[in-house]
């Protein structure tokens, strides 16, 4: 038996019981397949959240050089009480 370690922990003085080779290359076909899915799914997100940042910048862009009107109702100052 080796004496590699995984973790810290020592392997050898543990017996471990593998499924047989056709199982093991189903779950090898499952897990590569669950993680393309979730690569895909974090990689749709992160471009959603790319174009939102844009869409913020572009807001905030507009809102400061005055294309946009970010008053509220009656032409008053969002935030900012008439007392």
């Amino acid at each position: 038996m080796g004496r590699a370690s995984e973790g810290g922990i020592l392997l050898c003085c543990f017996r471990r019981e593998l499924p047989p080779l056709p199982e093991q290359h189903k779950i090898y076909a499952w897990v590569g397949a669950t993680a393309s899915r979730f690569d895909a799914l974090l990689s749709k997100t992160r471009e959603q959240i790319a174009k939102f940042q844009e869409y913020l910048t572009a807001l905030i862009s507009a809102a400061v050089t005055g294309k946009i009107d970010v008053r509220g109702p009656g032409g008053e100052s969002a935030g900012v009480d008439k007392d």
